[in-house]
C-alpha cells in the first residue's frame, strides 16, 4: 500500500483546529503527542492542546503480507496572544494628552474615532481633538493560526474652560467699592494683595484697603484633565482727598472784603448765595454784596473713584452805618452855646479844634471858646 501525499495547514492555535488529508483514502490518523495536539483518526481534524510541534502519522494498513504504509506531517500548536491589562488616565483636555499602556508589550494602539482623539500606535500617547468619549483598542497580532488579541479602554475628551472677558470699574477709593464681573459664570475671584484691596470670591465686590494697584484674578476650574482657566484685571485704589482746615475773618461790610484759606491747596471756593457775598474760586477773596450770613464751601476734587472732599465756613456781611443829616444853628458867641443834632441816633460828637469850640459828645451842645470857624 501507499500512504499518499499529505496536505493541510501545519499550524493551529491552542483550542483551534486544522485538518490534514492524504491523496490515498482508507488510512487512519494518529498523533505522536496528544498532550500537544489530538487528531481524529478518520477525518484528520487536528485540535490544539498545548504549545509545541507534534508529528501526525497517516497509516494505510498492508494486506496479503504487505507491511503498513505510513506518511507523516508535523503541526505546530501556538499559544494564543493576550492583549494584557490596560491602564492610563481616562480623561484629557482638547489638545491635551494622556497615555494608555498594557501589561503586554508588542501590540499596537488604534482609536475608534480620530475626530475625538488620536493615539500613537506604538507609544499609546492620546491627544484630545474634540469633546466626547472614544474607545481605544490595543491589538496584539496572532501567529501560528491564532487570531489577534484585543483589549479596549475608553477615554473622555473635555473642552477646556474659559475665564471669559472681565469688566468693571478699575478704580476705587480707600473703603470704597467697585465690582468686577466675567462673561463666564461659575468661577471665583482672588486678590493678588489683600493689603491693597479685597475681593469677594463669588460676587467680585472689591473693597479698597490702601492706596495702590492690585491684580484681581478670575479662575474657572478645569475638569476632565483640563487645567484651570484664568483672566486678570487690575484695580487702582486711591486715598480720598481732604479739604483741610479753613480760616479767615468771618465778617465783612457790604462792598468790603475778607479772605478765606485752607491748609490744603488745589481746591476751589464757592458761595452758597452770591446775592449776599461772592468768593473768588481760586484766591478765596470774599466781597460783601448784601447784609446776611452765607456759607462758603471749599472743594478738593476726588480722583480714582473717590468723592470730592468739602469743608465750609460762614461769613457775615454787614450793612455800613450812616451818620444821618445834621442840623442846628451854625454860629454862636464866645461863651455862648448852640446845639447840633442828627437824624441818626447813637453816634458821638467831636470838635476838630476845641480851642475855638467844644461839643458835648452825646448831646451835641456846642460852647464857643474863641473866635473862629471849626468843624
Amino acid at each position: 500500500p501507499v500512504a499518499g501525499t499529505l496536505s493541510g495547514t501545519t499550524e493551529a492555535c491552542i483550542a483551534g483546529t486544522t485538518t490534514f488529508s492524504s491523496t490515498e483514502a482508507g488510512g487512519s490518523w494518529s498523533s505522536a503527542n496528544t498532550a500537544i495536539a489530538t487528531i481524529n483518526a478518520s477525518t484528520g481534524l487536528i485540535t490544539g492542546v498545548a504549545a509545541g510541534t507534534v508529528t501526525m502519522t497517516y497509516t494505510v494498513s498492508g494486506t496479503g503480507g504487505c507491511p503498513d504504509a505510513t506518511a507523516t506531517r508535523d503541526v505546530t500548536i501556538t499559544a494564543p496572544p493576550v492583549a494584557g491589562t490596560l491602564s492610563g488616565t481616562q480623561e484629557a483636555c482638547i489638545a491635551g494628552t494622556t497615555t494608555f499602556s498594557s501589561t503586554e508589550a508588542g501590540g499596537s494602539w488604534s482609536s475608534a474615532d480620530i475626530t475625538i482623539a488620536t493615539i500613537n500606535s506604538s507609544t499609546g500617547l492620546i491627544t484630545g481633538v474634540a469633546a466626547g468619549t472614544v474607545t481605544m483598542t490595543y491589538t496584539i497580532s496572532g501567529t501560528g493560526g491564532c487570531p489577534d488579541a484585543t483589549a479596549t479602554r475608553d477615554v473622555t475628551i473635555t473642552a477646556p474652560p474659559t475665564a471669559g472677558t472681565l469688566s468693571g470699574t478699575q478704580e476705587a477709593c480707600i473703603a470704597g467699592t467697585t465690582t468686577f464681573s466675567s462673561t463666564e459664570a461659575g468661577g471665583s475671584w482672588s486678590s493678588a494683595n489683600t493689603s491693597i484691596a479685597t475681593i469677594n470670591a463669588s460676587t467680585g465686590l472689591i473693597t479698597g484697603v490702601a492706596a495702590g494697584t492690585v491684580t484681581m484674578t478670575y479662575t474657572v476650574s478645569g475638569t476632565g484633565g483640563c487645567p484651570d482657566a484664568t483672566a486678570t484685571r487690575d484695580v487702582t485704589i486711591t486715598a480720598p482727598p481732604v479739604a483741610g482746615t479753613l480760616s479767615g475773618t468771618q465778617e465783612a461790610c457790604i462792598a468790603g472784603t475778607t479772605t478765606f484759606s485752607s491748609t490744603e491747596a488745589g481746591g476751589s471756593w464757592s458761595s452758597a448765595n452770591t446775592a449776599i457775598a461772592t468768593i473768588n474760586a481760586s484766591t478765596g477773596l470774599i466781597t460783601g454784596v448784601a447784609a446776611g450770613t452765607v456759607t462758603m464751601t471749599y472743594t478738593v476734587s476726588g480722583t480714582g473713584g473717590c468723592p470730592d472732599a468739602t469743608a465750609t465756613r460762614d461769613v457775615t456781611i454787614t450793612a455800613p452805618p450812616t451818620a444821618g443829616t445834621l442840623s442846628g444853628t451854625t454860629e454862636a458867641c464866645i461863651a455862648g452855646t448852640t446845639t447840633f443834632s442828627s437824624t441818626e441816633a447813637g453816634g458821638s460828637w467831636s470838635s476838630a479844634d476845641i480851642s475855638i469850640a467844644t461839643i458835648n459828645s452825646s448831646t451835641g451842645l456846642i460852647t464857643g471858646v474863641a473866635a473862629g470857624t471849626v468843624t
